[in-house]
């Protein structure tokens, strides 16, 4: 492909993180890139591309409340502090030549 999109690659490494787990998978709605159930927990992954963290703050407002663990792949570390989301249990960062996820606590 000419034009990959880069958030839905690395949610899928994300996603493949709990392979063995996973009861069900499903798209989500922007700025959602995937839903999935893993042992009886419902988690969300979301994707911010670099700058546009202010933009994904004011949609994730904007929705009602969720139960969603939400899983946040960045593209940069440094832009964990600009991210006020709530249910926000890891920030992720993925190799994109690897596929390799590395996540953070949110502080």
């Amino acid at each position: 492909a000419n034009n990959p999109d880069y958030g839905m690659i690395a949610s899928f490494w994300v996603l493949l993180d709990f392979k063995t787990a996973i009861m069900y998978h499903t798209d989500g709605e922007f700025p959602v890139k995937l839903n999935f159930f893993s042992k009886d927990e419902w988690y969300e992954v979301l994707y911010v591309p670099q700058e546009q963290e202010y933009l994904i703050n004011h949609v994730m407002e904007s929705q009602t409340k969720s139960d969603a663990k939400r899983l946040v792949v960045l593209e940069t570390e440094e832009q964990a502090a600009k991210i006020h989301i709530t249910g926000v249990i890891a920030f992720c960062l993925v190799d994109s030549s690897t596929g390799s996820v590395s996540y953070y606590a949110k502080k």
